[in-house]
């Protein structure tokens, strides 16, 4: 049986057509793609740009209500006139040292905020280990439990995991009252455990914790994570748990120099 000019041109019409439309339809689907992946890249470095102008203002506001009051208190404590007798020179004399010393660490703690360890070098294990080592506190214990291999994960993953850490620290250490602090990362089918928790005290005070805890919410967002467990009041000491699958967002770049 012979097939009519018609169905023969009409075949003819879908072997040309079909590539054509397959070839249009693959171009869309990577088209589409394309514009997803770089939606999501703006939006990453919109989200970083948000967090690094919210630390600024955080460092500002640590430098002027932290430092600027220590400082303030210092000048009054050592404020003598020639009516002040012996002990009330030695009293206040030995209080400006005790809030110099205050000073000088929250000093520490602010550089060592804005300094980021070299992640690239020595990874996020080591640059923790020396962020804790660096900060040379006296009434405080530091715990740090790194059961992680650094080479498995990205910089981007390891800087940011790295700032979420810094800022839990830095938290206990400035608002808690505590004495002692843990941290733990561990890694498990493919994802990584962070776990931490302070022992601060009933007198904690609970002011100043907004930026900071934003900042760590919108890095938790960005690596893809979840925050099991967060402490809502910091006057019985803070328990944080936390979830990271760092595989599961391997198409996106982001150069090193736009985490920082």
């Amino acid at each position: 049986m012979f097939l009519s000019k018609q169905e023969i041109f009409f075949i003819l019409t879908i072997a040309v057509a079909a590539p054509i439309i397959l070839t249009s339809f693959i171009a869309y689907l990577l088209y589409r793609h394309n514009m997803l992946q770089k939606n999501r890249e703006i939006e990453m470095r919109n989200s970083i740009l948000s967090t690094q102008e919210e630390e600024r203002k955080r460092i500002a506001s640590d430098l002027h209500d932290d430092i600027g009051s220590n400082l303030t208190g210092i000048k009054y404590l050592l404020s003598f006139d020639d009516n002040d007798s012996k002990e009330r020179i030695l009293s206040n004399t030995t209080l400006a040292k005790q809030e110099l010393g205050k000073a000088i660490e929250l000093m520490r703690l602010i550089i060592h905020d804005i300094y980021s360890s070299d992640i690239a070098t020595i990874g996020m294990s080591g640059s923790l280990t020396t962020y804790v080592e660096r900060l040379h506190l006296t009434h405080i214990t530091i715990s740090l439990d790194l059961q992680i291999d650094d080479h498995r994960f990205s910089y981007f993953f390891q800087l940011n995991v790295y700032r979420i850490c810094v800022e839990l620290i830095s938290n206990s250490i400035k608002h808690s009252n505590a004495d002692y602090l843990s941290l733990s990362l561990s890694e498990s089918e493919n994802r990584v455990h962070l776990n931490y928790k302070d022992n601060g005290s009933k007198e904690a005070s609970t002011v100043k914790h907004g930026i900071g805890l934003e900042n760590i919410h919108k890095r938790v967002h960005m690596l893809n994570g979840n925050i099991k467990t967060e402490t809502n009041t910091f006057h019985e000491g803070a328990i944080y748990e936390m979830y990271f699958y760092p595989f599961q967002n391997t198409n996106i770049y982001i150069g090193k120099n736009d985490l920082k």
